[in-house]
């Protein structure tokens, strides 16, 4: 039953990976980065945040792209530091 259980576990794990269509972009310095589109995280009705994670294959750096889409009402200055909760107890702080 164990043995059921992982295998159902990985096969899960492999089609949620396939779920982000990945795409490969070469820019003009070189550098080859893969990212895939943002995709929704939070919808309220006021506005939407999208994440993305681009990888630089050519550095090995990764980076996170936090997309806000403001619905019916202007976009707003942001006059706080922005905190990112990780799974531990801090966080990456924005400033």
């Amino acid at each position: 039953m164990k043995i059921l259980i992982a295998i159902i576990f990985i096969i899960n794990s492999f089609t949620a990976i396939g779920q982000c269509n990945i795409n490969t972009t070469q820019r003009p310095d070189g550098n080859v980065l893969k990212y895939f589109n943002p995709q929704p995280i939070i919808r309220e009705p006021d506005h939407e945040i999208g994440i993305s994670i681009y990888e630089n294959t050519t550095t090995n750096v990764l980076m996170l792209n936090v997309s806000v889409l403001f619905k019916g009402t202007s976009p707003q200055k942001l006059t706080n530091n922005a905190i990112l909760q990780t799974s531990n107890i801090k966080g990456i702080n924005i400033t």
